[in-house]
């Protein structure tokens, strides 16, 4: 959520993935983890809604509670994921940023890059838009794959940092 406000606040094109991820950690250490944003970002569109081949054994995490994104254990190339996803979602989304992560060395930001240039380019299915709202995810039932039902942080998810 902090990479999608950092991304939707500041101009396009200025920084590189590395310069993001630099921002972003930037910004998470200034501002602390957990902040009020209820209601900010409004709906977020599911760029994940199905798995290819071979897809569902990657590692996901529920993307502010209306979609998944790759997971890693890693935490600078999660940041790198993370900005990835909200590049995707910026209007206009920045490409730039996306084609960037298909060039990188680390197989799960590349994947990421270039699951959502499929989605952009239309060669991959999007969901719809989902809320981003308090508790979306309990219309679902507990055997959904990606819902709070196999998330073990489920309710301690911080919100946005920076917003109050």
């Amino acid at each position: 959520a902090a990479a999608r406000v950092l991304l939707s606040r500041e101009p396009a094109g200025e920084l590189d993935l590395e310069g993001w991820v630099v921002r972003l950690n930037e910004f998470l250490g200034a501002q602390g983890v957990r902040m009020n944003s209820e209601g900010v970002l409004g709906t977020v569109v599911d760029y994940w809604p199905v798995d290819e081949e071979g897809e569902s054994e990657r590692e996901a995490r529920v993307y502010l509670d209306g979609s998944r994104r790759m997971a890693s254990s890693d935490a600078q190339m999660d940041a790198r994921i993370c900005i990835l996803e909200a590049a995707a979602r910026t209007q206009p989304p920045q490409r730039d940023l996306l084609e960037e992560g298909v060039s990188s060395s680390d197989e799960a930001v590349r994947w990421t890059a270039t699951r959502l240039l499929g989605v952009l380019e239309g060669r991959r299915e999007a969901g719809g838009a989902t809320p981003w709202g308090n508790d979306h995810w309990s219309e679902l039932p507990a055997s959904a794959v990606g819902t709070h039902h196999d998330d073990p942080n489920y309710g301690s998810n911080p919100p946005v940092p920076g917003l109050k």
